[in-house]
């Protein structure tokens, strides 16, 4: 047990560290409208929701049910719930970044929403994941 949670929390971090490139490469291909700096953006997202469906499912499966008790089976559903929330904001991100590579006009603002909305989510479901779920494993 003590290995999973290690292991969650390190990719935590890692997960957190993932905020700030996203952020970077969604000011790059603002600034700079070049097709190549959104496919950049497009692929790190790509990548991110391949990591983060493993990573869901590793807690859905092995961590959750272990660590589930009367106490917190409200907060482990919600997570539960933040994970489909996440994984769909990763896709409405793409969504757009297809939008614009069509041309379609006044997708910017709906891509920028849908990065600040991702990022929030993620830091603030990664928040609760180790400073409430797993405060008593100080790993």
């Amino acid at each position: 047990m003590e290995k999973l949670i290690k292991d969650i929390k390190s990719q935590h971090q890692d997960e957190a560290a993932s905020i700030k490139t996203i952020e970077n490469l969604f000011e790059t291909a603002r600034s700079t409208l070049k097709p190549e700096d959104l496919e950049k953006l497009n692929q790190y997202l790509n990548e991110l929701y391949r990591h983060l469906d493993e990573h869901f499912y590793t807690e859905e499966s092995k961590l959750f049910p272990k660590l589930k008790t009367p106490e917190n089976s409200e907060l482990i559903s919600q997570l539960e719930q933040e994970h489909v929330q996440i994984l769909n904001l990763i896709k409405a991100a793409n969504s757009s970044i297809e939008k614009i590579n069509k041309e379609q006009k006044n997708v910017w603002l709906e891509l920028r929403h849908n990065i600040k909305e991702l990022l929030h989510e993620l830091n603030d479901h990664i928040l609760k994941e180790d400073y409430i779920l797993l405060k008593d494993w100080n790993i």
